[in-house]
């Protein structure tokens, strides 16, 4: 069904000048018209749409990046003072075609997380590998600071946080209480 209606398309958008196109002529008119229209349409539906297969673009900081992990790979060891059984051949070696990719941005320490990224003695800190994050998770409540209220309402007694005329920490008065208690007897 989409092949047809691509087809009419093409004929009544296209064509509707032609009777009768030569296939060159009409090869011509898709390579042209009907593709570059067609990518158009398609960055407008989908900006991150890359035609020929190719893989997402990376975003400025993974560029960055890949540029200075290049520039680490390329620099020549200094090895003169090193023994040998302590020489590495690289310090930074060469990654898989994916990691620049998948390689995550943090704002707290550390500021790149990738499972190939690790400290070198390898260790992992564990503070902030869970969320990421050294504030507190969202969701978890704080607890309120005690207010002159709640001596108050110590010394009423129950203690119950049903009783409509318990004094509170909350800024609503008290007396407000007591004018809807006269309203409804």
């Amino acid at each position: 069904m989409s092949v047809e209606n691509f087809w009419r398309n093409l004929k009544h958008g296209t064509l509707h000048h032609l009777l009768h196109p030569q296939l060159d002529q009409l090869a011509y008119l898709i390579a042209t018209e009907i593709v570059p229209a067609f990518e158009a349409k398609m960055q407008i539906f989908d900006p991150n749409y890359r035609s020929g297969g190719r893989a997402k673009a990376l975003t400025p900081f993974q560029r960055q990046f890949k540029k200075g992990w290049k520039t680490l790979e390329s620099r020549a060891l200094g090895i003169a003072n090193i023994k040998q059984m302590f020489r590495a051949g690289h310090a930074v070696n060469s990654p898989d075609p994916a990691f620049f990719c998948e390689v995550v941005r943090r704002r707290t320490i550390p500021f790149y997380h990738h499972p190939l990224l690790k400290a070198k003695d390898g260790s992992v800190i564990a503070s902030i590998e869970g969320s990421g994050s050294l504030a507190p998770p969202r969701g978890v409540k704080r607890k309120r600071a005690a207010t002159p209220g709640v001596e108050a309402s110590s010394s009423r007694g129950t203690g119950r946080m049903d009783d409509p005329f318990q004094l509170s920490s909350s800024p609503i008065r008290q007396d407000e209480y007591l004018d809807e208690e006269d309203e409804n007897v």
